[in-house]
């Protein structure tokens, strides 16, 4: 029997990897301007004045409409004027209200009392319907029927297709969920080898540090000489995406507050943040140091979403998220910005599980919660007292 040979098929990346747009839209726009010109040709419709007038007409009140849309995004926008444009305003305007037909808009306005209204009526149908259709692609050629950054914005918000909303999802699935569910285990076996170290509840948990200016520092010694590592945690090995034993790890550091006294907990920045910080220095990616900071809050608020919602992940993590737009490197090492950050955190973990632990015992024994003396948790700051 003659072997046949195996057919294979040639998979060119043209074929599935698609291209960039190119104008053929335009194009197209062009030629149905120039068929609504035929038309007005045929019906008999070619005055000057009386298209000139519907024109103008259809291109103001498109004008106005954008402007109307604009203002009523602005009362939403002024909401959120704060943490989405700095307090400023005018910034929150002109994400809403396109300048250029605001100004069309003032220009169609002064010619607008020099329309004939009886030229208009006496328009056949045809016209009057080519004619509002060339008005509106003309705002699509020029670009003024573009949306808005704010229409952009929630575009991309709703649909989940910001950066941001990726970076999340993939540190999330990547990392987070991989290596916080087996954090309690990892902090057990480095407790028995140091003295219960990590004996807190607030100090087995994983602290993700999210600075919203998204500078990742690789050595935290560096940034505060207050925080100082101690060891890392023992070694997580998983089997992914084709590497045997794959290595995570966390590390323990020690800080220092105002009292010398020493602090443990495990820490690290949140790496995703790196790269929008990378992007924003790189021109080809076309992302601002505005666009990052956006970026950045929305990428805490994702992944608070996604740790809230997971189970898996429950109890094993603090969120530290912390503006240090304002503060240089150098300040922030003379201030110990980041100790400080990160001991806030914590102190107001032990206030919160404290608060919720007095609740407990109040549910449990209401009849003498009141009459008997409680010892006070040793993470506590206050020290209970004897009657």
């Amino acid at each position: 029997m003659a072997s046949q040979k195996e057919r294979r098929t040639v998979v060119w990346s043209s074929d599935i990897i698609p291209r960039p747009r190119g104008s053929w839209a335009q194009y197209a726009i062009l030629c149905a301007i120039i068929l609504c010109f035929v038309t007005l040709y045929v019906v008999g419709a070619t005055a000057y004045k009386p298209n000139f007038d519907h024109l103008l007409l259809s291109c103001t009140m498109s004008f106005f409409m954008h402007v109307i849309k604009g203002i009523c995004d602005f009362c939403e926008e002024i909401r959120h004027v704060q943490p989405r444009y700095q307090g400023k305003f005018s910034k929150a305007a002109s994400a809403c209200i396109n300048i250029n037909c605001f100004l069309l808009l003032l220009f169609g306005c002064f010619f607008f009392p020099q329309i004939e209204k009886d030229s208009l009526i006496n328009l056949p149908v045809v016209a009057n319907i080519a004619l509002v259709c060339i008005g509106h692609f003309m705002l699509v050629l020029i670009g003024l029927q573009k949306p808005t950054t704010v229409e952009v914005s929630e575009i991309c918000e709703k649909q989940k297709m910001n950066v941001a909303h990726g970076l999340a999802w993939s540190f999330y699935l990547g990392y987070l969920k991989l290596v916080l569910p087996n954090l309690k285990k990892a902090v057990s076996s480095f407790n028995k080898e140091n003295s219960n170290l990590l004996w807190c509840e607030e100090t087995c948990k994983l602290h993700i540090l999210i600075p919203l200016s998204c500078r990742i520092h690789s050595n935290l010694s560096e940034v505060d000489s207050k925080i100082e590592f101690l060891k890392d945690l023992p070694l997580l090995h998983i089997d992914r995406a084709g590497v045997k034993g794959r290595v995570y790890k966390n590390s323990v550091y020690k800080i220092v507050d105002e009292d010398q006294m020493p602090n443990y907990c495990i820490v690290e920045y949140a790496t995703p943040l790196l790269t929008l910080y990378e992007m924003s220095r790189i021109t080809s990616a076309g992302f601002s140091s505005e666009d990052r900071l956006q970026q950045a809050k929305l990428f805490y608020t994702t992944l608070k979403d996604i740790l809230d919602s997971s189970l898996e992940c429950r109890n094993c993590y603090r969120l530290v998220l912390f503006d240090d737009c304002a503060i240089s490197e150098d300040e922030a090492q003379n201030t110990h910005f980041l100790s400080q950050q990160i001991l806030l955190h914590m102190q107001q973990q032990r206030k919160e599980e404290y608060t919720l632990l007095e609740r407990n015992n109040a549910r449990i024994c209401p009849s003498t919660a009141s009459s008997e003396p409680e010892l006070m948790p040793a993470y506590s700051t206050n020290s209970a007292s004897t009657h």
